[in-house]
């Protein structure tokens, strides 16, 4: 984790060594699917957690899209942000079942 002081404010980003690859269990991997998703769900609640400014948070969540894209995970489950206008709220959630399925509930 990064701390900076900017106008006397504290900004927090997440540091990846530079050594850092996109690496996590693949899908066609032989592990059970709850290992597969593990490691999302930690990167998700973290990113839901930390006290990010928005543009160090779509950096994260690109990230984390990079990250199940590169794993080949991306299609089928991943993380998702909708925005509410009239209300100015945020929703971020997760799923394992295909975009499109998600968000048509929503």
């Amino acid at each position: 984790m990064n701390l900076k002081k900017q106008n006397n404010k504290i900004e927090i980003s997440e540091y990846r060594k530079p050594t850092h690859t996109d690496t996590t269990i693949h899908k066609n991997s032989c592990h059970p699917i709850q290992h597969k998703h593990s490691a999302f769900k930690s990167m998700i609640d973290r990113l839901c957690k930390l006290p990010l400014n928005k543009n160090n948070f779509n950096i994260q969540l690109a990230i984390i899209k990079q990250i199940a894209f590169s794993n080949d995970l991306f299609l089928k489950s991943g993380v998702y942000k909708l925005t509410y206008n009239k209300c100015n709220s945020i929703y971020i959630g997760q799923t394992g079942r295909t975009f499109k399925d998600r968000i048509n509930e929503h």
